[in-house]
Parts: structure tokens; sequence; C-alpha cells
């Protein structure tokens, strides 16, 4: 058999493995209302800190639910603007208030509800423009292994998008826990969780084979 076509096998099996197994975490600046995710179906989304109100920024709607959290989130200072950035009220609105972690014990974020198989996006939503507390975070989306690192992202406002197929009805999301205090101090201002669709695994292969095949069919042309 030809040795590019076992590679392109070998490498078609291998995206669709790698498409079931591990999360796939973004991160990226929240430059306006439409950094804010909004497809799919929602499921949950809520802003979060002192007395939070339930905000509508780029058509999700952000209640003010807390009580997915664990006990070692602390509201932030309720005199402190934790957002400089320009952006618009109802943003503005999201991003000037959050939770955060006295010391670097870990911190959890628990959402329940979800359907085993189904693929969902998890926004994660953090600014803080008044002091360096939450520089880095380590998230960990335990159903799925997977870790990511968010470094070093101030001044201004990040999103961390995590994209996964529930293998649980219950995700949790581990913050902080793994450096020094107070560097590895844990915030979270706000979150949503989307219920989104993306091609079975069985789709993907027949994409992959029939780009496969054409390719074939193409080289036995040249020859």
């Amino acid at each position: 058999m030809n040795k590019r076509l076992i590679s392109t096998i070998v490498l078609v099996f291998g995206v669709v493995a790698t498409a079931q197994a591990l999360p796939v975490f973004n991160q990226t600046t929240i430059i306006g209302d439409s950094s804010i995710f909004n497809e799919g179906t929602l499921v949950v989304a809520n802003n979060l800190g002192v007395l939070p109100t339930a905000v509508t920024v780029n058509g999700v709607t952000f209640g003010a639910d807390q009580g997915g959290l664990s006990s070692n989130w602390s509201d932030g200072f309720s005199y402190a603007d934790f957002s400089t950035d320009a952006f618009s009220e109802p943003l503005d609105t999201l991003m000037s208030n959050l939770k955060f972690v006295n010391n670097n014990n870990p911190a959890t974020l628990n959402i329940d509800a979800l359907n085993i198989g189904q693929s969902y996006m998890l926004q994660l939503i953090f600014s803080n423009d008044v002091n360096f507390a939450g520089n880095d975070v380590d998230i960990d989306v335990s159903f799925g292994g997977g870790t990511f690192n968010l470094v070093n992202w101030q001044d201004g406002a990040v999103s961390v998008a995590v994209s996964f197929i529930a293998t649980d009805t219950m995700m949790t999301t581990t913050f902080g826990g793994n450096a020094d205090f107070p560097l590895d101090r844990a915030v979270l201002n706000a979150y949503s969780l989307h219920q989104v669709t993306v091609p079975e695994p069985g789709t993907i292969i027949l994409i992959l084979t029939g780009l496969v095949c054409l390719g074939l069919t193409r080289r036995k042309s040249t020859i």
C-alpha cells in the first residue's frame, strides 16, 4: 500500500480519536460584545460577583445564580470596578464584577444537567484591571483530563472557550491551586455554556476518506 495513503489513513483516524478525547481550549482577547459566544443553544450563563445583576450581551442573557461555585470563592470588593476597558454598558456590567479566591487553594465551578455524548462550548470570562491577582490560572476540566494554563493576561479582558463532548452529566472546572500565592489566585467574572452541533465521528471519517479517495483518483489520472 502507498506510504502516503497509509499516513493519510492514520491521520484520519487520529483526527477522529482526538475529536472524541480531550477538550479543546482557545484563549482570546475580549474586544467587544461580539467576543461573547452566542452559537448553538444556550444552556446556562451567569454574571458573578457582589450582588450581580442579570444582563444581556450579544443576545446572551446572563443570570445571577452563583450556586455552582464552591465555597472557596469570595466576592470582589464592592467599591472596585474590575474593568476599565471601553466596553458597551452591558458588557462593562458583566466585566466589572468578579469572584476571587483569597489563597492559592483550588476553587471549582460545577455545571450539571449535561447530556452525555453531546457537544458543548463553555466560555469562561476574566477581567481584573485593579491588581495582579489571577494572572496565572490553571483550568482543569475534570471529565476530559485537559488542563489549560492562562498566563499573564492583564491588562485587559480575556475569554477561555472550552469545546468538549460531555462524558458525564456534571462537569467540574477547577481553577488554581498549582502555584504560589498570589499569582495562582483564581478570579472569574462570568461564564456561559452552549450546546453546539459538530460533525459526528462517522461523518468526519466519510469526509476525510472521501478526500483521500479523491486524491488517489487524481493521482491515477496523472500517471
